[in-house]
């Protein structure tokens, strides 16, 4: 038996990532072992911080790009996979990984379930949803599945109900992933070897993203602007001076750089054509804000 090593996440995995023309949403999620994630999650391995926050980036910009023309949606599920990532990367939230995954379980393991609000949309999909006593039995939907909501959700009231009916299907996508690494690691830790060889994403400088990851706004042929948003912001922050980095990989970076782009000195947000951040007294910014935060931190008078 081995200690297992973090599995290899790859955008070409169509197992993981498949390039479906309809997000593929699983109705309910299977059973897995909680102890194995408890595993998964505590394996030693410096680079498990840049994995975690790396899958979810990956996560979020494959569900994001399904409907970037759905702007709610798109922002509501910002502010969950901003959540995600304060849990299973920074550790800041009241509630650990193991907890928000049980949590997530105890929401979505039973298809359809009608009671609270989580699935109260999905009802339309069907007339003929039956659940028999011990199914009800299984998940004591009174308790169980009230604070599960809680944990993930917030206080029910009428604006968490309807925030979550549009922040489930990016919760059930990212667990549906996370459950199939879960396998992966499984078979490794029988195994001792590697199921699937590629680019690691969580130490290879050649790793980088593909479209699914960011957003992009095509002006011409040839031009893709990367577009910023909260979830996008928020991630260059936490991983500051080295947030694009982290997002698209060090080699684009290092090949944008020679191409004479280059980084917010405050944030390190990059410049997507040369020239396009204004320099002052030799400061290149990307906003007024980060010129701000530059001058008050150099201690720089006007």
């Amino acid at each position: 038996m081995s200690n297992g090593k973090l599995p290899i996440v790859s955008m070409e995995d169509e197992e993981l990532f498949p390039k479906d023309s309809v997000l593929n949403v699983p109705q309910a999620l299977p059973p897995f072992s909680f102890a194995l994630f408890e595993q998964l999650y505590n394996i030693t391995d410096e680079n498990k911080t840049i994995w975690w926050s790396r899958l979810i980036i990956s996560v979020r910009g494959y569900v994001a790009n399904y409907f970037k023309n759905e702007e709610q949606k798109l922002f509501l599920n910002d502010d969950a996979f901003i959540l995600l990532h304060k849990i299973f990367v920074e550790k800041t939230e009241p509630s650990s990984a193991i907890q928000f995954v049980e949590a997530l379980y105890n929401l979505f393991c039973i298809p359809y379930l009608a009671d609270g609000f989580i699935y109260k949309d999905q009802l339309r999909l069907s007339t003929n949803i039956q659940l028999n006593d011990e199914d009800v039995s299984i998940i004591n939907v009174d308790d169980t599945r009230f604070r599960s909501g809680e944990i993930v959700f917030g206080k029910f009231n009428e604006t968490n109900s309807a925030i979550a009916s549009y922040q489930k299907d990016g919760y059930l996508v990212f667990m549906k992933i996370l459950i199939i690494l879960l396998n992966t690691f499984a078979f490794q830790l029988k195994e001792g070897k590697e199921k699937k060889k590629g680019i690691r994403f969580d130490i290879d400088n050649e790793w980088q993203p593909d479209d699914r990851v960011v957003l992009y706004q095509q002006f011409f042929t040839g031009n893709r602007t990367w577009l910023l948003y909260d979830f996008d912001r928020y991630i260059i922050n936490f991983h500051r001076p080295n947030g694009v980095c982290v997002i698209f990989g060090r080699s684009y970076v290092e090949k944008k750089k020679r191409n004479n782009c280059h980084l917010c000195e405050a944030c390190g947000m990059l410049e997507q054509q040369p020239f396009q951040f204004p320099i002052f007294r030799n400061i290149k910014f990307c906003t007024e804000n980060c010129l701000s935060n530059l001058l008050e931190e150099r201690n720089i008078t006007l």
